[in-house]
């Protein structure tokens, strides 16, 4: 038997550092959660802010993470071997903050992949044997600033034709594939139904795990056709003034490779992070309250049509945000239908028809990114797709 444990978002930005400053401070992790970790044969977290000085940020939406590499000894030390680099944050620094985390991580011999340098050999895969039995792990992330085709430089994109052909090839070196993929929508504590549908398609490619992080709240599992799927992990560490117990509260995908009988056994284990006890482990009777949710999570997960309507009802909740992100309505129009004063937002009912248009027909919508890249690398000096 051979145990690996996948954990969710790890950041090593400003707050956390200054918290390890404080004379007395745990900093990461607690005694249970070193314990925890050095009973595992692997541990892979998802390292989710570049480790660089560089000050200034690549043209992109959305914030940009930055951290130092003060704390990776310790990181190393308490036993996370591995990190996975694919997410939508690892190039908010660009080209030289990415080479600056690779660098930064070999320092401390931690491994990784889901992002590479050009040239670099197979980025999306990393290789591991323990007691005579292999293992392959491929890491991608679902496309936002950052994540390109394999081959380039930065964050390998999830793509289903490369996952079908790079699942088949491990599967021919490897006993086990365990697929871990940055995607999701964040704050919502279940798949999109298009999510499941991928997910249960890398396993019939032949994955023999699918685990998910980037929502920042924990997410439902399952088991399909007896391989775990995890959809959602949820913060590892991730201290941010004035969060709260959701965003604190995360969950380790705790694999048992089962070589005689050929598969992954999967198991949740809760944990939270406080500034006074780092990263703790739940016992049974705390962790009652998140395994009750999640029992609720997996039994929408299990009944399509509910799962359906709680998603359109999560994605309608946002509604000005994605007509604002589409360009149908202005950021003044969003603010003004946000507070109730525009409840219905105002704009050209063919714009919503030929918006609606390109977004869902595949070569339109491979035509208009084109269009908006190339305008975007003429517009802007830096620019990182």
């Amino acid at each position: 038997m051979i145990k690996i444990n996948v954990l969710g978002d790890l950041v090593l930005t400003d707050p956390i550092n200054e918290l390890a400053r404080q004379p007395g401070s745990p900093a990461i992790f607690s005694c249970s959660t070193r314990r925890f970790l050095s009973a595992a044969d692997l541990n892979i977290f998802n390292l989710e802010s570049p480790i660089t000085s560089k000050k200034t940020s690549e043209k992109k939406v959305g914030p940009a993470l930055r951290g130092n590499k003060d704390l990776l000894p310790s990181i190393a030390q308490s036993g996370l071997a591995v990190a996975t680099l694919a997410n939508n944050h690892m190039m908010d620094f660009g080209i030289s903050g990415l080479e600056d985390t690779l660098n930064a991580l070999d320092e401390n011999n931690i491994e990784h992949l889901g992002a590479g340098m050009k040239g670099a050999e197979a980025p999306h895969r990393l290789r591991y044997i323990a007691q005579g039995t292999s293992a392959s792990f491929i890491n991608v992330a679902e496309q936002e600033f950052g994540v390109v085709e394999a081959g380039r430089v930065g964050v390998i994109k999830e793509d289903i034709a490369s996952m079908y052909y790079w699942i088949i090839e491990e599967k021919t070196v490897s006993d086990f594939v365990i697929v871990i993929i940055h995607g999701g929508a964040e704050y919502f504590p279940l798949p999109s139904p298009e999510r499941i549908q991928r997910a249960r398609l890398y396993a019939d490619f032949g994955a023999d795990a699918v685990i998910y992080h980037h929502t920042h709240v924990i997410s439902a599992y399952e088991s399909y056709k007896s391989k775990p799927i995890f959809y959602g992990l949820g913060n590892f560490l991730f201290y941010w003034p004035n969060k709260g117990a959701d965003w604190n509260t995360g969950m380790a995908a705790s694999l048992v490779l089962d070589v005689e009988h050929k598969r992954i056994i999967g198991e949740p284990l809760v944990h939270r992070y406080s500034p006074d006890d780092g990263v703790r482990i739940l016992s049974k009777q705390e962790a009652q309250r998140e395994f009750s949710c999640l029992d609720n999570l997996n039994m929408a997960l299990a009944d399509s049509s509910h799962l359906g309507r709680l998603w359109e009802e999560f994605c309608l909740q946002q509604r000005h945000s994605y007509l604002r992100l589409n360009n149908l309505i202005s950021e003044f129009q969003e603010g003004m239908a946000q507070r109730g004063v525009w409840p219905i937002p105002m704009f050209p009912s063919k714009s919503l028809l030929g918006g609606l248009n390109a977004l869902r027909c595949v070569s339109h919508r491979e035509a208009s990114v084109t269009v908006l890249e190339a305008e975007a690398k003429r517009r802007f000096d830096t620019f990182i797709t």
